[in-house]
């Protein structure tokens, strides 16, 4: 009964963190899944409840939570680094209650990934963005003054969410997730990877189209770290041929590939605010502003960006440029390197299982990395990305975890816990109930 309950809240976390309440609490905004509190009490309140909430499992959990997090030191590190920056913020009381909502937020994901298994996950968070999917399509189709954009992307769905690109970038991961879902009524999972793939559609975004092509190229690529060494240079010369020749295509044909995109040769000014990103992180190299305190709209340094590109700008729409105007080269760094350990422990993950289910952390972190390209997903505050990440740690991490019983301490190596058998049962995560 609790750990069905669990599920179910675990459901309710996944779709507040991928920004589903985010029309109900702050409204329409360009501000992309920020989901901030600030200046609205019932945003707050909220906030704090969802978390106090989860925080009632961590209670429960205590003793394999604690356990789970000392394997994961570094990306605790980055979390904490987020929070020191406090000290040279240049809107500290900010960056301090940011930084503990981040905290809050990665806590929840690592929770996740050691609470449940493989199988588990995949099933919740596919429950999830399938309701978040469907609720959306519902209110653009019967509200569509609240579920349809309005100005210069008129008719373009947003759902629930607060701008179209959210929603996009919220299907792509959708259909990622649905991919590796395997409900007991086969039919349900063709039909929600339809059904995503239409929701996208009706968002009109450019980027999760671009991210679902690139997606589907990359994903069956895994395949090739099973390969025999001498497939392997043919194969790498092969693949690096058709790259070459893809991309001599577009660089020759920029304007035309740009144009059916919808998009113009500054990626709709996004060259223009990188650019002059750059221009600020001259000034603080290092340290950055401080953790999630940069966009502050016409206050402070971000004034300077906005006048420079002649608009409200909420992110840099680049994870490297946000990360490093926030947390500077040090953060960036860190960052890389949570990151760089994340894809080889997901290769180590991936060699152990022959389930399908092994590609799972290779394909997030794939979707994690091309979103960046564009877009900002690391470092957020009630993101569900950012659950993901930490849940994807935990997961790819406590194989090897030092577990206690009521009887005896013993050591469980990963060969202990992901034999290596074709049976499904391969990618459970043995982790104490």
């Amino acid at each position: 009964m609790l750990k069905t309950f669990e599920k179910l809240w675990a459901m309710v976390m996944l779709a507040f963190g991928c920004g589903a309440f985010g029309l109900l609490l702050v409204g329409p905004t360009t501000n992309l899944n920020r989901m901030a509190p600030e200046g609205n009490n019932f945003a707050l309140a909220v906030n704090v409840g969802f978390h106090l909430i989860a925080s009632l499992f961590y209670v429960v959990h205590a003793r394999k939570l604690a356990l789970v997090i000392t394997r994961v030191p570094w990306l605790f590190a980055l979390v904490f680094y987020a929070g020191l920056s406090t000290v040279w913020s240049q809107d500290p009381y900010l960056t301090f209650r940011r930084s503990l909502i981040l905290l809050a937020t990665t806590i929840f994901g690592v929770y996740f990934g050691s609470r449940f298994e493989l199988k588990e996950q995949i099933q919740i968070l596919a429950w999830a963005l399938l309701l978040a999917l469907v609720a959306s399509a519902g209110l653009a189709i019967v509200a569509p003054s609240l579920g349809v954009e309005s100005g210069a992307h008129l008719g373009n769905w947003r759902g629930l969410f607060t701008q179209k690109n959210v929603l996009g970038r919220i299907a792509v991961l959708a259909i990622l997730a649905f991919v590796f879902w395997r409900p007991s009524y086969r039919p349900l999972r063709y039909f929600a990877i339809s059904f995503a793939i239409i929701v996208l559609g009706m968002t009109r975004s450019s980027t999760g189209f671009l991210a679902m092509m690139a997606l589907a190229m990359v994903i069956p690529l895994f395949r090739l770290i099973r390969t025999k060494p001498m497939l392997l240079v043919p194969i790498a010369i092969l693949l690096l041929a058709v790259g070459v020749t893809l991309g001599s295509i577009l660089l020759f044909n920029a304007d035309v590939v740009l144009a059916v995109l919808g998009r113009n040769s500054t990626l709709t000014g996004r060259t223009e605010l990188w650019h002059a990103c750059l221009v600020s992180i001259t000034k603080r190299p290092v340290l950055g502003y401080g953790f999630d305190a940069f966009w502050l709209g016409m206050t402070g340094e971000s004034a300077l960006v906005n006048t420079s590109v002649h608009w409200l700008v909420p992110t840099a729409h680049n994870g490297a440029l946000d990360l490093l105007l926030s947390l500077g080269a040090v953060g960036l760094g860190l960052f890389l390197f949570a990151y760089s350990l994340c894809v080889r422990k997901s290769f180590q993950f991936y060699l152990r299982h022959e389930s399908h289910l092994r590609a799972w952390p290779l394909a997030y972190l794939a979707f994690f990395f091309l979103y960046n390209v564009t877009e900002v997903t690391e470092m957020e505050q009630n993101s569900i990305f950012m659950m993901l990440f930490a849940a994807l740690a935990a997961t790819v991490t406590s194989g090897a975890c030092q577990m206690e019983t009521n009887d005896n301490e013993y050591l469980e190596t990963i060969e202990d816990l992901y034999p290596p058998t074709s049976d499904l049962e391969a990618d459970r995560i043995y982790l104490s109930q």
